[in-house]
């Protein structure tokens, strides 16, 4: 069977789904970057993909590098963007974050991303938030 794939941050997304295997945890963090849809177009991300067989199979986000590179400055983001991937390495367990200190000023949309993928991760598979204000 060939997969085929409308863009490259699609193909992307299903290599880290595979990735994922199944556990809730992680797939709930790759869901949220695929849902707000920067990182996985963002060639920056690259660099902090591994990808498991050739050609790949699967591939993984080393979730630690990544966040320690938009600290530094080298991934560059703007404020949403760096929220959305540092909640995404929280949820995965690569780092920990003060909620209180990301999710202010992140848009209506965003803020239902987050709360789906937090639910998701804790297996409420089908869960839906419904932000309203």
């Amino acid at each position: 069977m060939t997969l085929k794939f409308q863009s490259e941050a699609e193909y992307l997304a299903s290599l880290l789904m595979r990735g994922a295997g199944g556990n809730y945890v992680y797939e709930a963090s790759v869901q949220l970057l695929v849902r707000h849809g920067y990182w996985l177009s963002n060639r920056d991300l690259l660099k902090f993909v591994v990808t498991y067989e050739d050609p790949p199979a699967a591939a993984g986000i080393e979730w630690g590098a990544a966040v320690a590179a938009l600290d530094s400055g080298d991934l560059e983001a703007d404020q949403e963007q760096a929220v959305i991937l540092r909640i995404a390495a929280s949820i995965s367990g690569a780092c920990k974050i003060a909620l209180f200190d990301v999710v202010q000023g992140i848009d209506r949309q965003n803020i239902k991303y987050i709360a789906e993928a937090l639910m998701y991760a804790d297996g409420f598979l089908g869960s839906i938030a419904d932000p309203i204000p």
